[in-house]
């Protein structure tokens, strides 16, 4: 006999909810996009979020926004996720300096250790995707949320306090505070870092926290950026300035926590010419645009990432440094990898809670999320090194890169989240149409 499959029911909304065949706790980018992807492959899902949907995407509004890559792009659109049209910046290069750039030119750093990668580099199989999109979250969250409500299948639990979460041989899920219970084969942990389902289920993580903070800006600028990512690595921590639409740059500082929140505390005149100083004439005149945001940064990684119908997704199961802006890239690539783990499962009559099922998202994204998050951390604690030898050697590894064409084209790639061995869904196939033939 198969796995019984179950189907979502209307209730009364206090009274027990149904048992779906997934349960995802936390609504968020990454746990939005996973309902959006099971509900396509025909799985029941109920979607548990203390907020209102809504209500979150305001609050994400501030200074944050996402290096969307190529391949998460086409995970969206293949899940039909609208809006994002006019409001998605390509990135075509990537130019990668040690030191700060020079006030009198755009393009120059004063130390002469740079590196650049452009969409080119993906090569004719990709030809015309740029190596990615810089989305505003508040953006990114609407469009998802819109698609979620249009979505019958999707049982959301909105405005909904988690105060236990169960689990049995046959079942886990959510007891809410206010006596309802939503149940399903699997439990799916998509709140974020200090994960609930992470902490109720013993899934430890390891890893250290970097003693520092991220702060974010937007800035409106008088010099086009060129659709030109860049990313500086200064004494004080590496800075990012990366393209939006307009005439406008995300800039994503990490400084020494007690620094960064300095910074984050300065008035808009003394903040500028902190960022002018390091940037040069990079941007000409600017002006900032909204609020600011900070958070601290760790690096931590559970392992393992599943147990016995639990499982975890994005910043639940690892936090990474954004160095290389690819933390919602990986938490999305999770996303596909399960959701065709547990669309497969069930197509055969198998229970997607079961441990080999899990095994299989484990053993697909394991590796390529532990490679990522101690590969940043690597280049990270190799530009914070100091020393005379050190920095030549970071000089000739730059050239060595910017003069390999393999090299630059494994960046390329790793950039657009198109390394390794892609779910369908990242390779912009739907998961309720037969598979392409390999």
């Amino acid at each position: 006999m198969g796995y019984p499959r179950t189907m979502p029911t209307p209730h009364d909304p206090r009274s027990p909810g149904p048992v779906h065949d997934v349960v995802i706790l936390g609504g968020g980018m990454v746990g939005l996009t996973l309902a959006l992807a099971l509900d396509q492959a025909g799985l029941s899902v109920g979607l548990v979020e203390s907020g209102r949907l809504e209500g979150e995407s305001a609050a994400t509004g501030g200074g944050r926004a996402s290096m969307v890559a190529f391949a998460v792009r086409r995970m969206w659109e293949a899940l039909g996720v609208g809006g994002l049209e006019g409001q998605a910046q390509p990135v075509r290069r990537i130019q990668v300096t040690e030191g700060r750039l020079s006030s009198g030119a755009r393009s120059a750093p004063v130390a002469p250790a740079s590196m650049m990668f452009t969409d080119a580099d993906l090569g004719s199989d990709e030809a015309g995707a740029p190596l990615g999109w810089m989305i505003e979250n508040r953006v990114i969250r609407d469009a998802l949320v819109r698609s979620v409500r249009a979505k019958p299948g999707i049982a959301v639990f909105e405005e909904a306090t988690a105060r236990a979460l169960m689990r049995d041989g046959t079942a886990a899920g959510v007891q809410l505070a206010d006596g309802r219970e939503v149940a399903g084969a699997l439990l799916v942990g998509a709140e974020g870092r200090r994960s609930m389902v992470a902490e109720t289920f013993g899934l430890r993580a390891v890893g250290w926290d970097y003693g520092q903070d991220a702060l974010a800006v937007t800035l409106v600028h008088e010099t086009p950026h060129d659709a030109v990512a860049h990313q500086l690595f200064l004494p004080s921590g590496p800075i990012a300035v990366l393209p939006m639409t307009g005439n406008r740059s995300n800039i994503v500082w990490t400084h020494r926590r007690a620094a960064a929140r300095a910074l984050a505390g300065m008035d808009d005149a003394d903040l500028g010419r902190e960022i002018a100083e390091r940037v040069g004439g990079l941007l000409g005149r600017f002006h900032f645009e909204g609020t600011r945001a900070t958070w601290p940064l760790a690096l931590a990684v559970a392992d393992p990432p599943v147990g016995p119908r639990i499982a975890l997704v994005g910043d639940s199961w690892h936090s990474v440094h954004p160095l290389a802006g690819q933390g919602l890239n990986l938490g999305l690539k999770d996303v596909a990898a399960l959701a065709e783990v547990l669309a497969d499962a069930v197509a055969v009559g198998l229970d997607p809670g079961a441990e080999a099922t899990l095994d299989r998202y484990v053993r697909w994204r394991r590796f390529d999320v532990t490679s990522q998050a101690l590969g940043m951390d690597l280049i990270l604690r190799a530009f914070a090194a100091g020393g005379t030898r050190l920095g030549l050697l970071r000089q000739a590894g730059l050239a060595v890169i910017d003069a390999a064409a393999p090299a630059r084209r494994l960046l390329a790639r790793t950039a657009g989240a198109a390394t390794g061995d892609l779910p369908r869904l990242l390779r912009g196939e739907r998961l309720d149409t037969p598979r392409a033939a390999a």
